[in-house]
């Protein structure tokens, strides 16, 4: 007999880390060239503060913690096959982090023109490489400290640019950071008030062509009485003071920018104050149609020459003087309006001036009473619309006996006589202005005085709701007449007095309505009478909802009427009312309502006058034969029974009855037995009958009762 077995020959543990290595600052690195036994388990650990990644492989990758530099060490741990039992080796490599570039140039900074600067502020990373450039024209020493010095050209100004460049250690590995200020050389002061300029009187002058140095302040004054506005730019504006003339000085102080290191300067410019030409052209005057004018009064001042000029229709003569005469043309009235255009002197620098007066040249006298009118007896009437000839005097007289007031105004007001009616002339005489030297006209209305209007909307009516109202209406002294309803309904022509009325529904339900005729007078205030329309409605009856009783019950009725003089209940069965003029009335099913199972009670309800109809409803009343048989019932079995209805006999057959016997009974209304028997079943099925001789008319009941089946059926017996 052979047997064999496997030894297998395990190698002892095995570690190699690798060689050490570098890496930047937050930038991670894998492990590689590590080497380790086969068949081992691997494990590194770490004592940076990073985090580690696949630390039981050979190839582990390392995270530098935030802000870590350095040297880490990095250690592999190879434990040999089956649980160590070769042993344990260990390997360490060594990972060097250099931090990455950093560079900050600095805040931004200002300087005087051809003065040196030293950039301070300024800060780089450790062990790092630093250099300096700038856009500038001047020199600059010391480019690769922390710390450099400017020297500009002497001519340079203006915002210059300095680049710190910040290199990272091992030759630059971590990578290169920038970072930028600039340094605004500012110019010493200078100041150029620009050219002098000239305005005019209450005009303001804005300064324009003034210069400075950039980067500066400014600052205007003035030895002026008026208001400087936008002083610290280089466009201030000057308002003269009221009356202000001749020539005032305006001031600009320059201060250098960095608080006026860099030295102040001052520039005067002078501004001239002319003043405006005066025009005046005279008060306003009046003359004839017809007539010439000569305009006096007119004055001027500081002018080099004037022009009169007009909107007439006429001419004008001697315009280039302070006295021009207007010859209007022959049929020109109303208003002439004169314009005094003055010029100013130095040539007209501050232009011109201009003023106006009004020539109204009145016409001969015209008048006009305005149109006719017209007012209610006993009422004042004023004027409208009269018109007259302007600067005119007024004269209203009247035929009438009345009283007139206002007769001097173009609003006179005609108080009547008591009880005067009928046309009464006014009469307007107008007198030109200027003396009555333009002539004089007359012109008349009429005023119409109206009696009172009277009003009779007729009688009161009562109507039937499908009637017609024909009104009959009275009015006098009237001019037109108007029907309105407080209701719903609508008039066939409502401008007529014998208009046609058609009730609404509104009007029907309410039971009535106003109607109500108003009679307009010319001049009077409406007058307005009433009538009202009584509506009967046409008679309604409601029986109520349909019913059931058993047969052996008696029913309430619950009617319902509108509108009725009287109401009764009738049955199309044999049974009988107790009261058949009561809406509650009680009915008592006859036989034959019984055997039909339901009967018809009507409501009839009969109109009140004037309306003449009349109003059924009807209701179905359902008799049922109510016992208190209980049954138990298979959908399989059969019962019949026949015939029904019955006189002598009746026969019945119960089929598919699973039973041995069963007890048939013929029972009353009461539910007294009257006739029984006990009776086999042959094969599922039994076939019987009773006489039925000596027995009442009526409903009766056939009964089976058995050991799993019981049931009824309703039988009628006849005579």
């Amino acid at each position: 007999v052979a047997s064999s077995m496997v030894l297998e020959v395990l190698p002892s543990a095995y570690a190699d880390a690798g060689s050490d290595a570098e890496t930047c600052e937050e930038t991670a690195y894998t492990v590689s060239g590590a080497s380790g036994s086969s068949n081992s388990t691997y494990q590194w650990t770490t004592d940076g503060t990073g985090t580690l990644m696949d630390a039981t492989t050979l190839t582990p990758t390392y995270i530098p913690g935030v802000g870590e530099t350095g040297i880490v060490s990095l250690t592999l741990t190879v434990e040999s096959g089956s649980g160590g039992m070769c042993g344990t080796a260990t390997s360490s490599m060594s990972i060097e982090v250099y931090p990455a570039a950093f560079a900050d140039a600095g805040p931004n900074e200002i300087s005087c023109q051809d003065e040196s600067f030293t950039i301070t502020g300024a800060s780089a990373s450790d062990n790092s490489t630093i250099l300096w450039t700038t856009n500038g024209i001047g020199v600059l020493a010391d480019e690769t400290t922390i710390a450099p010095v400017y020297y500009p050209d002497p001519d340079e100004v203006g915002e210059l640019t300095f680049t710190l460049t910040v290199t990272s250690a091992n030759n630059g590995m971590c990578g290169t950071e920038t970072s930028s200020m600039t340094l605004d050389i500012i110019p010493g002061a200078t100041a150029d008030a620009g050219s002098d300029g000239a305005t005019c009187e209450e005009e303001t002058y804005t300064v324009a062509g003034a210069t400075a140095s950039t980067n500066s302040t400014i600052l205007w004054t003035t030895n002026g009485s008026g208001v400087l506005a936008d002083e610290t730019t280089l466009t201030p504006s000057y308002t003269p003071a009221i009356g202000e003339t001749g020539e005032i000085t305006l001031t600009m102080t320059v201060e250098s920018g960095g608080g006026g290191a860099c030295g102040t300067a001052v520039s005067d410019m002078n501004i001239f104050i002319y003043p405006e030409a005066f025009a005046d052209a005279g008060g306003d005057d009046e003359s004839c149609q017809g007539e010439s004018y000569t305009i006096t009064g007119a004055s001027a001042s500081d002018y080099s020459t004037y022009l009169w000029e007009t909107d007439g229709q006429g001419t004008l003569t001697d315009e280039t003087t302070l006295t021009p005469t207007y010859i209007p043309d022959v049929e020109e009235t109303g208003d002439v309006i004169f314009t005094f255009t003055v010029t100013s002197g130095n040539g007209g620098y501050c232009g011109t001036e201009t003023s106006s007066c009004v020539l109204t040249i009145l016409p001969g006298a015209t008048a006009y009473a305005g149109p006719d009118g017209a007012v209610c007896i006993g009422e004042s009437y004023t004027v409208s619309g009269a018109t007259a000839s302007d600067n005119s005097t007024l004269l209203w007289t009247t035929s009438g006996s009345g009283v007139l007031s206002g007769e001097t105004t173009l609003t006179p007001t005609y108080t009547p006589d008591e009880g005067e009616t009928g046309d009464i002339i006014l009469t307007l005489t107008v007198t030109s202005g200027a003396g009555g030297a333009c002539g004089e006209a007359s012109s008349s209305m009429i005023l119409v005085i109206y009696g009172e209007p009277e009003a009779d909307a007729g009688s009161d009516e009562e109507i039937c709701e499908t009637d017609v109202v024909q009104l009959d209406g009275y009015a006098v002294n009237y001019a037109s007449v108007f029907w309105e309803t407080f209701g719903d309904g609508t008039f066939d022509d409502p401008e007529q007095l014998d208009a046609l009325y058609y009730p609404g529904a509104g009007d029907i339900e309410a039971g009535g309505v106003k109607l109500q005729l108003t009679v307009n007078s010319a001049a009077c205030n409406p007058v307005i009478d009433d009538m009202n329309v009584s509506i009967t409605g046409q008679a309604y009856a409601d029986a109520g909802e349909d019913a059931e009783i058993c047969h052996y019950e008696t029913f309430r009725t619950s009617g319902y009427v509108e509108n009725t003089e009287t109401f009764i209940w009738t049955t199309n069965g044999d049974g009988s009312f107790d009261e058949p003029t009561s809406l509650d009335a009680v009915y008592t099913p006859g036989p034959e309502d019984i055997y039909s199972g339901s009967v018809v009670l009507s409501l009839t309800g009969f109109s009140v006058s004037p309306c003449e109809d009349q109003y059924t409803d009807d209701m179905v009343l359902t008799v049922e034969t109510c016992t208190s048989i209980q049954t138990n019932l298979e959908p399989s079995v059969e019962f019949r029974i026949m015939p029904n209805p019955a006189n002598e006999y009746v026969r019945f057959t119960i089929d598919n009855l699973n039973s041995k016997q069963a007890d048939i009974s013929l029972v009353n209304m009461v539910g007294g037995i009257v006739r029984t028997g006990k009776f086999e079943v042959i094969n599922g099925s039994i076939d019987g009958k009773f006489i039925l001789i000596g027995l009442d008319e009526g409903v009766y009941f056939i009964r089976i009762v058995s050991d799993n089946y019981y049931n009824a059926a309703r039988l009628i017996k006849l005579k």
